[in-house]
């Protein structure tokens, strides 16, 4: 993948930054605070004469100009402004900002900030509050695992917070446990037991031992499918724990209890039962009640487990294969740079900043930057300087240090490829990028849905744009596919990209550049909008 991202480098004329002709801090103080005002004042934002002004931002009547000045404190990692921080969260109203204002907080305050950050999430009802709470602090702020539990948050918020917490790290995973178990909350339970799985990272066997004697049943039968994938994957013989109780053939026991103590019972060595003689379990019967993992591990680290005629009855792939592969199963090489496009942004952010900095009609239409975060701080930073105006140059450096938030899903010490398309449709849904909806995470398309009774009319792509295949990688004969992520905003546009699989010579970035305009139709979930994240393909062949 290196090789990769340096041919972009290359392709994009990477070269020092030309010194830009930026307007003086005291002609910027003169302007009206606004999200673009505040975004020229980062390359001053450590000058003394600034203090009064994000002071003012964060009182502002504007809560778009509030969240601004939260976020671009939070990246420029001002932490000498968390007095007015702390201050301002105290008192917000808009839970958009109240998100953007919580991380700041919990990115430089400590545990005494906690009942400020988590009770603005319980007092906003934004549960979006506790996830940026969670991926700020990380392992330090599992002394709030209790509070965060009697919040109303979302099965997707619950996960995101216990993947932040725990991390790859099983003293963490294990201390986590033992405050979800004192709560007997099963929705924490299955969170955290999805997070296990994916990572590879064990329960103690204290905390298996407790969460097989908790008094919620559902605690007990979700653990016994952590068993059996456990189990399975044990090749050493060293995962211990006495194998479960079978179930009757009684009715009243649902299938998912049934299957997943009789899996566990198959991993642990116990000769096996017919599964067609366990209650719901006769062919076509619906999804049984399980876990959000077990659907996935069914087909991977559990598939062995299953004779062909089980699997027909499950649904289940007749090929069994390795495992699930986790996101991060060892060590991640971090030589490799991955390629995305920037985050989300405060509504109004990147409108007012083009208009602040006098940037109309970028040419070319594409800025980015080599970066590298360390833990949750941005360690290292390149630009690529690209032939843009010295007003969109301007707008696009505040338009991408205002989205460099570290991702709970990057290794440390791994640099990424930040690309900003400068195209119209781009930018303008970059503007909307519903802060205030409690960060629900997108649905995945194609992804099993098990809320009962949910309707999903996917997206189907209203507008195309074929890539401009670059001159160099025509002239080397490179062609291929290039696999991109994609976030569909709920009204349609494409949002966020990032690099799956990438070609070289520049391939992938003209793969970004084109799907940053394509359109969708909204994706409706019950027959309201809502995110989307789909996997597309950018075909490059020479004729």
């Amino acid at each position: 993948m290196r090789r990769i991202v340096v041919a972009v480098l290359v392709a994009m004329a990477l070269v020092a930054p030309p010194v830009m002709a930026a307007d003086s801090i005291e002609a910027v103080l003169a302007r009206p605070v606004s999200p673009g005002t505040l975004a020229l004042l980062l390359q001053y934002v450590t000058d003394p004469r600034a203090a009064t002004r994000w002071g003012d931002a964060l009182r502002s009547t504007d809560p778009n100009v509030r969240a601004t000045a939260a976020r671009l404190l939070y990246v420029s990692r001002v932490a000498a402004a968390l007095r007015l921080l702390r201050q301002a969260l105290s008192v917000e109203t808009d839970r958009g900002a109240a998100i953007e204002i919580a991380r700041a907080v919990s990115a430089f305050g400590d545990a005494a900030d906690d009942d400020t950050v988590l009770g603005a999430a319980g007092r906003l009802s934004a549960p979006g509050i506790a996830v940026t709470f969670a991926e700020e602090r990380r392992s330090s702020g599992l002394g709030a695992t209790e509070r965060m539990i009697n919040l109303k948050l979302t099965r997707d918020n619950i996960q995101r917070i216990v993947s932040a917490l725990v991390g790859r790290d099983a003293s963490a995973l294990n201390a986590a446990a033992a405050a979800i178990l004192t709560s007997q909350d099963s929705g924490w339970w299955d969170a955290l037991l999805a997070t296990a799985v994916q990572q590879r990272i064990d329960l103690s066997q204290a905390q298996l031992e407790a969460a097989l004697r908790s008094s919620s049943s559902e605690i007990r039968d979700w653990t016994w499918w952590y068993v059996a994938v456990a189990a399975a994957r044990d090749s050493s013989g060293s995962f211990q724990v006495s194998p479960p109780e079978r179930p009757g053939t009684g009715g009243d026991i649902a299938s998912g209890v049934a299957l997943g103590r009789e899996l566990a019972a198959r991993a642990l060595k116990v000769p096996a039962i017919n599964l067609s003689s366990l209650p719901g379990m006769a062919p076509n019967s619906p999804w049984p009640s399980s876990p959000s993992f077990a659907f996935a591990e069914l087909h991977f680290s559990l598939s062995r487990l299953l004779s062909k005629e089980e699997r027909q009855i499950l649904n289940v792939s007749d090929e069994p294969s390795e495992s699930l592969p986790a996101r991060a199963t060892a060590a991640a090489d971090t030589t490799q740079e991955s390629i995305r496009t920037v985050g989300a942004l405060p509504s109004g952010f990147v409108a007012d900043v083009l208009k602040q900095s006098g940037c109309s009609r970028p040419k070319p239409d594409i800025a980015g930057a080599l970066v590298r975060f360390e833990g949750n701080k941005l360690a290292a930073l390149q630009w690529t300087a690209i032939g843009l105006s010295a007003e969109c140059t301007l707008a696009a450096r505040a338009i991408i240090v205002a989205a460099l938030l570290p991702s709970s899903a990057m290794t440390p010490g791994r640099n990424e490829f930040v690309v900003l398309p400068m195209q119209d449709a781009f930018l303008q849904c970059l503007a909307h990028p519903d802060l205030d909806s409690g960060m629900a995470a997108p649905l995945a398309v194609g992804k099993p849905q098990s809320e009962g009774g949910a309707t999903i009319l996917p997206p189907k792509k209203t507008r195309n744009l074929s890539p401009v295949y670059p001159p160099g990688a025509m002239q080397a004969h490179v062609q291929g596919i290039v696999i991109l992520e994609a976030e569909i905003s709920p009204t349609g546009c494409v949002r966020h990209l990032k690099v799956l699989r990438g070609l070289p010579m520049g391939l992938d970035v003209a793969a970004l550049r084109a799907v940053s305009e394509w359109a969708f139709t909204p994706t409706l979930l019950n027959g309201q909008p809502v995110p989307v994240m789909m996997t597309v393909t950018v075909q490059f062949t020479l004729q």
